[in-house]
């Protein structure tokens, strides 16, 4: 008989998100150990209590940050690493996109621009797969980031019955 495949669900995400609770639920029906190391501690302290929840999380197949993660991809590498697995990060969008081309919110040559492409850029190196939500995005990112295509997947949003 094999072992279930296991994985560590990470970040500062936010459990009730429908896009981390569809996830952490579809990983879950399919068999999956879900481990939940979250943090929903403000500013540098988050990434602490990361820290020593990832200290107590039993052994796992595969880390998969949930969104927004951008922020904690280093922390997530370096602890992946260390015991041997792979990185998924659910980017979800591009956060460049979403704040300097789809909604204007920042200017093209503003420093918060140039933050947004650099966590885009940084959080999807350190990945091994990144999901995105959908194929276009996909393509887009792996263009700004100049990295291979392969590397990211395309994960519809989904819904969970209770939101219906």
């Amino acid at each position: 008989m094999t072992k279930p495949l296991s994985v560590c669900y990470f970040g500062t995400y936010r459990p009730d998100y429908v896009r981390n609770r569809v996830s952490i639920s579809g990983l879950s029906k399919l068999g999956v150990q879900v481990h939940e190391c979250g943090s929903r501690t403000a500013g540098v302290a988050k990434l602490w209590h990361l820290r020593r929840r990832h200290k107590t999380t039993p052994a796992y197949d595969a880390m998969v940050v949930g969104f927004p993660g951008h922020q904690v991809m280093p922390l997530a590498r370096i602890f992946a690493r260390r015991r041997k697995a792979p990185v998924v990060f659910d980017a979800f969008t591009s956060l460049y996109h979403a704040m300097v081309q789809a909604r204007g919110t920042v200017s093209p040559r503003s420093w918060r621009a140039g933050y947004y492409f650099l966590l885009d850029w940084v959080s999807c190196r350190m990945a091994d797969v990144v999901l995105l939500d959908t194929s276009a995005h996909a393509d887009y990112l792996a263009e700004l980031t100049r990295l291979p295509r392969d590397r990211f997947r395309h994960l519809y949003v989904g819904t969970d019955i209770a939101d219906v």
